[in-house]
């Protein structure tokens, strides 16, 4: 069997726990590389779970190990940040950042666990999803890969303006989340 290197993080560095500020930029740069991550799984996941086969069910599941090993080591960086003395901002952002990382967790165990068994579903009892079916689910799919986008953005740049904007695209998602539901009642 061929060895497998595991995805290292590439910012996050003890020596910067001398300056808290700077390793809490190198872990926003490490969320960027896992937010990355999360995003190339919510894009693959989506033709997958509508049509695809088991290969590539798999392959999306393969890619949250990644996203997995990411997240365990911002966590373990992110603690040791904590227990610098931080100033009442670096606080503040330290567990922003935490939330940040938790969230896009979430959202990678979400695809691979809930995303990938519908499509296995899917596979398993012949289903084809038609094509009115798939428009409708593909146009809430964009909506909420804009959002995934612009919040890791609104995180990793520390951009007011991109958190606003994932908060006023949170009626446009109910909105579409409530024409899927019609749509999947007629």
């Amino acid at each position: 069997l061929p060895v497998v290197k595991e995805i290292q993080p590439k910012y996050l560095n003890e020596l910067l726990f001398h300056t808290p500020s700077l390793a809490l930029d190198a872990a926003r740069h490490e969320i960027k590389r896992m937010g990355k991550r999360v995003d190339l799984m919510n894009t693959a996941m989506l033709p997958a779970v509508l049509s695809g086969n088991n290969e590539a069910l798999m392959a999306v599941r393969e890619r949250d190990v990644d996203v997995d090993i990411l997240y365990k080591h911002i966590v373990n960086y992110l603690a040791s940040v904590s227990k610098l003395q931080l100033n009442e901002y670096q606080t503040q952002k330290m567990l922003l950042l935490m939330g940040a990382i938790n969230d896009l967790e979430h959202i990678g165990d979400v695809i691979e666990v809930n995303m990938v068994n519908l499509g296995l579903q899917r596979i398993k009892k012949g289903i084809k999803i038609s094509d009115a079916t798939q428009k409708v689910i593909s146009t809430l799919h964009v909506v909420i890969s804009d959002a995934l986008k612009a919040a890791v953005r609104a995180v990793v740049e520390e951009d007011e303006d991109y958190a606003m904007r994932v908060l006023s695209m949170n009626e446009d998602i109910k909105r579409l989340t409530l024409e899927a539901d019609l749509h999947q009642a007629k």
